[in-house]
C-alpha cells in the first residue's frame, strides 16, 4: 500500500501560487531496504540521496527519505560549501 501527498486537488491548490510543492509517497516494502531503492533510483546516472533517520546516533533508523533529480544540489568539505542548480 502507498499513500501520496498532498492529494491531486491540494497539490493544485498549493502549486497555483507558483512555488515548488513537495510530494511525497509513504510505501510499505517488506522486500526492499532503502539502500536497495537508492541503488534503484541512481540507475541510468540520475543523481538521487538517501537520507535516514537515526534516534542517538545508533538506533536502527526509523524513516527513510528518498528522492531524485533535485533541483539543487549542496556538497559540503570541511568550511566550503558548493550549491550547484540543473546546469552543474
Amino acid at each position: 500500500m502507498s499513500t501520496i501527498r498532498p492529494d491531486f486537488e491540494e497539490f493544485r491548490r498549493l502549486a497555483e501560487s507558483g512555488a515548488f510543492v513537495p510530494v511525497a509517497r509513504s510505501v510499505l516494502a517488506d522486500t526492499e531496504t532503502p539502500v536497495s531503492a537508492y541503488l534503484k533510483l541512481r540507475r541510468g546516472g540520475i543523481r538521487a540521496f538517501l537520507l535516514e533517520s537515526v534516534e542517538g546516533g545508533r538506533h536502527i533508523a526509523r524513516y527513510s527519505f528518498l528522492g531524485a533529480g533535485p533541483f539543487l544540489t549542496f556538497r559540503s568539505q570541511g568550511k566550503r560549501v558548493v550549491v550547484e542548480g540543473p546546469e552543474g
